[in-house]
């Protein structure tokens, strides 16, 4: 950020910021985090790009703070919010027919992260998500059924009648609804 500080002949003293300020914090440093983050660039490809042109660039740690303290919380709140608004247009709605589908930040059984998202047939919203770790089950391929579990759970917590569900044919998730969740009706993808 460029500032000038400016004294005229009679002494009076202004100042001339290049960027708006709130609260001490440059406005055009934190659109410009945001903008890198809301449109699924890294900051190292945008910067590589600010350093091509020989611009001015925020820091990396200027970035990254400024996702932790800024960003991330405004997403989770605002997430939060939907995810709120949602579950109550279901619970109004009855019961719901819902698609679910399951992924790993890597092929085959050696996946650290793994993700299940559950999706309302009739409105396309996703209703469901949940992010797992494979510490938190036994092997990468206990990730997808722990996510499914979650995300039904989540679901009942907020008194949502599930009539219907479409995944994939994994067994564990055949089994864990065959076992605990007989009353719905479980169809599979193709």
């Amino acid at each position: 950020m460029l500032f000038v500080e400016i004294t005229c002949l009679d002494g009076h003293i202004t100042r001339w910021d290049s960027q708006p300020i709130i609260k001490r914090k440059p406005v055009g440093n934190l659109l410009l985090a945001a903008s890198i983050l809301f449109t699924g660039n890294t900051f190292a490809s945008v910067s590589r790009l600010a350093s091509c042109l020989n611009l001015q660039f925020i820091s990396e740690s200027n970035f990254y703070d400024t996702e932790q303290l800024f960003l991330f919380p405004t997403l989770n709140h605002a997430w939060k919010n939907e995810q709120q608004m949602v579950r109550q247009e279901l619970v109004n709605k009855g019961a719901i027919n819902l698609n679910g589908d399951g992924r790993c930040d890597s092929p085959g059984h050696s996946a650290k992260y793994g993700t299940y998202t559950l999706m309302d047939n009739d409105s396309g919203k996703v209703v469901a998500f949940s992010v797992m770790q494979v510490s938190e089950v036994t092997s990468s391929n206990a990730m997808e059924k722990e996510g499914f579990k979650r995300c039904i759970e989540s679901l009942e917590d907020d008194r949502v009648q599930i009539d219907q569900i479409a995944t994939d044919r994994y067994v564990s998730i055949s089994s864990f609804m065959n076992k605990e969740r007989p009353q719905i009706n479980r169809q599979y993808d193709v």
